[in-house]
């Protein structure tokens, strides 16, 4: 196949979290296979500050706590030619890396410097597997970072929460963008399974067709290499999953705590208006009895040194203790018509519900529901007028009605 045309679809295939595609055409016996992968893992930028106090930074610049809006992206395009019969002579071996790591630049050099690379021409999953290694070393420095950070915010709430250090304000900004850090550290995790899967199943299948029992052998180690690094992989997966559980537990409990302050805080506010409370139950008579007596129906006479009182003193006791009844009676009034609107209010939703399955069930015209309603209305106010019970007068009509009709009721 062209390595051209190979390049363009891989670019069209970038697009995501992390993909592979493996195609085997070998309708010539010189077609080459091919192989390319992409991945996507979530790069995490680690800082210390003064205290050293660890936290995350976007290089770019970034407003918010733990904030950090960069990837590592990188590109594999994989094209070999099968050794023939004269061995290693005229097989060939194309890897193009995109966006390599300085880890796997490494790797790959100290694979050229050493005798290995022929182990490459043989079987060329080989750099799959370090390929796979350096995807493992990646999410594993990214996790091992989050960490870091999610550590040190852990110990500043336990802290907090035990009262070892001076009460602040929850980062809850940091703590969500640690959360986020992490379902995107999830996500890549299980790409990466994704991916190492498929390098598995591709070799498996390239595998079962050779029959040069030298090359078969390095085949089923190269596996192997294969399937420990998939197992690597699916532990990140657990690591990252714990994780996950572990800031979801330490959100939770910087909630209660703040809830727990607020709650202590209200508890001293109620306790201060208690006291006011008192202190104005205390000094109520005194206030009462001093503007009674400092008002105009009591003269204090110089002369005589007594204490003259106005003749028509008693209007102010005829006008005050209606008037006080008459507030009294009000307020009370009002709680009680309060409750009892409530009270109909519940039992006209059920006797609304009870009204629309008859309607239902038997098909009612319009006008008879009209009418129905309003026969209910009727009953309500008749109810009213009553000194009876509301609940246990309407329920015993309900029953009388549900009998009537043979529909069950629900409420």
């Amino acid at each position: 196949m062209d390595l051209e045309r190979h390049a363009t679809a891989y670019k069209r295939s970038t697009y995501g979290n992390a993909a592979s595609y493996l195609s085997r055409s070998r309708t010539q016996a010189d077609t080459p296979d091919v192989c390319w992968a992409h991945t996507l893992c979530k790069n995490i930028e680690l800082h210390f500050d003064e205290t050293g106090s660890p936290y995350i930074r976007d290089p770019r610049g970034s407003r918010h706590n733990h904030g950090d809006w960069t990837w590592l992206r990188s590109g594999y395009f994989l094209k070999w030619k099968n050794p023939g019969a004269d061995g290693l002579k005229n097989s060939e071996v194309t890897l193009i890396i995109f966006s390599a790591t300085p880890d796997l630049k490494e790797h790959l050099q100290q694979l050229v410097s050493r005798q290995d690379w022929r182990q490459a021409v043989m079987d060329p999953f080989i750099l799959l597997v370090i390929v796979a290694e350096n995807l493992f070393l990646e999410i594993s420095t990214t996790i091992n970072k989050v960490l870091c950070v999610l550590r040190h915010t852990e110990n500043l709430v336990l802290g907090s929460a035990s009262g070892e250090s001076p009460e602040g304000e929850f980062d809850f900004v940091g703590l969500h963008n640690i959360s986020k850090h992490t379902i995107y550290l999830k996500e890549s995790s299980n790409a990466a399974v994704a991916l190492a899967k498929r390098f598995c199943d591709g070799h498996e299948s390239i595998m079962r067709k050779i029959t040069c029992p030298e090359r078969l052998e390095l085949m089923e180690s190269v596996h192997e290499l294969l399937l420990h690094k998939c197992t690597s992989l699916e532990g990140l997966v657990l690591r990252v999953a714990g994780m996950e559980n572990l800031v979801q537990n330490l959100i939770n409990l910087a909630f209660n705590i703040v809830n727990q302050r607020d709650s202590n805080a209200l508890k001293g506010d109620s306790q201060a208006m208690k006291i006011i409370a008192i202190l104005t139950m205390i000094l109520l008579p005194s206030t009462a009895l001093a503007t009674i007596f400092g008002s105009s129906f009591f003269n204090f006479n110089v002369a005589s040194q007594k204490v003259v009182v106005a003749k028509n003193f008693g209007v102010f006791w005829m006008t005050a203790i209606p008037l006080t009844l008459a507030v009294v009676s009000l307020s009370a009034a009002w709680y009680s018509i309060a409750s009892m609107l409530e009270k109909i209010k519940r039992h006209a939703v059920r006797l609304y519900s009870l009204g629309k399955l008859e309607l239902s069930m038997k098909s009612v015209e319009v006008s008879e529901v009209v009418n129905g309603t309003l026969r209910y209305i009727v009953l309500l106010f008749r109810l009213m007028s009553r000194r009876e019970s509301i609940g246990g007068t309407l329920d015993s009509w309900m029953q009388s009605r549900r009998a009537q009709t043979n529909v069950p009721m629900s409420v």
